[in-house]
């Protein structure tokens, strides 16, 4: 086991029966792979993160999520010590980032060496930086005849045929573009300060940096097991052409979606919303205040409820995994208007992978936005 840098998470002092807590949000059937006996452990801070390692690794990589109850809110987790345990030993550790399972990164600095690791927050901000030094770089030079491809991402545009601008809206700009009434602008209207920590952080709706974690994980694993690095490398691809898929849906469905207004409980699937070309009009303070598990002032809720009951959003995405009483208010005022409630959560639904989750999210929006 590696060595504990600080006192911030106290591990040496416990007990072997300590470790064997099992922890709250963790579920004894969260492992997969081949077992006890597997040369590579890969822990990931939710079953979101777990399923995608999982499609990497195959059945050559055990892989644990520490958090699998949608009853769990990650933001608000406190490890344990057997979560300590399971990540200072795992030979991979892929996590949200972003603040979104902070509990994850502060074992991480708090181990001495720490885990290899894969953020998906971390590519994200990666993936943007690049973006914006391909920009600086295409304003100050410019050479006649001479065509600039994009990064090994594909920025400018991208591998997947999106614009340059990255899509989906960041927290940070969801909270500062408002307009009249302190609504979020249009999902693809938001200028992105990722590099100072502006970007949303539910960075799962975003097909383009799931790819990239799949990616980031195989390299991992490759550099762990070069002998089946082709495996990995071929189960990334595999992945990557899977979720291309999820992408080109995404694009038919927002031939017909662009421009629609909905309101979000709080701002979860910006990413998706930006993919669709739909508009988040939620209030900035009622968001904000819901994310952070605050109650809204009333006159901000008022203010959201104006906009179900008067048909000004033409649907509410309701988070259902993090509901409060006053989320479930929004959810029967929505219903007593005949405002459709499209629902999205923040783990995987029982039964389904990552693939059929996000299939199955595109079918309710399609269906509720298009009629289809």
């Amino acid at each position: 086991m590696r060595a504990v840098k600080t006192a911030g998470v106290l591990v040496s002092g416990l007990s072997l029966a300590a470790f064997g807590l099992a922890a709250c949000g963790s579920d004894d059937d969260a492992a997969t792979g081949t077992g006890a006996d597997t040369a590579i452990t890969v822990v990931a801070s939710t079953n979101v993160w777990a399923d995608i390692a999982r499609q990497v690794g195959g059945d050559v990589v055990s892989v644990e999520a520490l958090i699998s109850d949608p009853a769990v809110d990650p933001h608000h987790y406190e490890s344990t010590p057997r979560d300590v345990a399971t990540v200072q030993d795992a030979d991979l550790v892929v996590y949200n980032g972003g603040g979104y399972d902070q509990f994850v990164q502060d074992i991480i600095d708090s181990t001495d060496p720490g885990p290899r690791s894969v953020s998906a927050y971390e590519l994200l901000v990666r993936h943007d930086d690049a973006h914006t030094d391909d920009d600086e770089h295409h304003d100050g030079e410019h050479h006649d005849g001479e065509h600039h491809d994009g990064d090994e991402h594909g920025h400018g545009e991208d591998e997947h045929g999106h614009d340059s601008e990255h899509e989906g809206g960041g927290e940070a700009d969801h909270h500062d573009d408002e307009g009249d009434h302190g609504h979020a602008a249009g999902a693809n209207d938001h200028d992105h300060d990722h590099g100072h920590g502006a970007a949303n952080e539910h960075v799962w709706y975003d097909f383009h940096i799931v790819s990239d974690v799949a990616r980031a994980i195989a390299n991992e694993l490759s550099e762990l097991d070069p002998d089946n690095a082709d495996t990995f490398s071929a189960n990334a691809e595999e992945t990557s052409e899977r979720i291309e898929e999820l992408e080109d849906r995404a694009d038919d469905i927002r031939a017909t979606t662009e421009g629609i207004e909905v309101a979000q409980t709080e701002p979860l699937a910006e990413y998706l919303l930006g993919a669709l070309g739909v508009i988040d009009i939620a209030p900035t303070e009622f968001t904000r205040a819901v994310e952070h598990g605050n109650d809204p002032s009333a006159a901000v809720t008022a203010q959201f409820s104006d906009l179900l009951a008067d048909g000004e959003a033409q649907a509410l995405v309701y988070n259902s995994q993090t509901e409060s009483p006053t989320t479930q208010r929004m959810r029967e005022i929505a219903v007593d208007n005949d405002v459709p409630v499209i629902e999205v959560s923040e783990s995987l639904p029982a039964g389904m992978d990552y693939f059929e989750w996000m299939h199955s999210t595109l079918d309710d929006f399609e269906r509720v936005l298009t009629g289809a």
